[in-house]
């Protein structure tokens, strides 16, 4: 992996000078600028809205106790996608927007399982319908601590 990045380092000012300088004999010097700024402008826009999406279902993740790997994944990808995004260049935008389809791919694909949930719903499997007549195991166990916890605790208090 390492042996990689020095080659990287001096082969992409390459690509990059030679995309500029051939866009810029087809399309001129103000299109091909206008062209770079442009793909800045909307790689700030999509990595501002899928990083935003990113945190809100790490944080879900992250509070439901599981470990947000997916999440995690997508993270690395937004950040790499923003680093090529902020160098101007052709091959460097191409890469980061690749970076960011990745993320948005996978985070849909890892959401088609399911659904997400309102203020007022838990998580379910696509598919199942939200029933609230049924009690979810945060208040069933929520419930069971309630009755049972006083009890055992004043049960530890009597006898020590």
């Amino acid at each position: 992996m390492i042996r990689w990045i020095f080659p990287l380092l001096l082969i992409t000012p390459l690509i990059e000078i030679a995309l500029f300088i051939y866009v810029g004999g087809q399309i001129g010097l103000l299109w091909t600028l206008a062209v770079v700024v442009l793909t800045a402008v909307v790689g700030s826009f999509l990595l501002s809205r899928h990083g935003q999406a990113v945190w809100q279902r790490f944080v879900n993740r992250s509070a439901s106790g599981e470990f947000p790997a997916r999440e995690l994944f997508d993270a690395v990808c937004l950040g790499i996608a923003a680093g090529l995004l902020l160098t101007p260049g052709f091959f460097t935008d191409a890469v980061g927007f690749a970076l960011i389809l990745l993320a948005a791919t996978f985070a849909e694909n890892s959401q088609a399982d399911v659904d997400v949930r309102d203020a007022d719903r838990e998580m379910y499997p696509a598919g199942v319908s939200y029933d609230p007549s049924i009690p979810t195991l945060e208040s069933v166990v929520e419930d069971s601590w309630s009755r049972v916890a006083p009890k055992r605790l004043l049960a530890q208090l009597d006898a020590g």
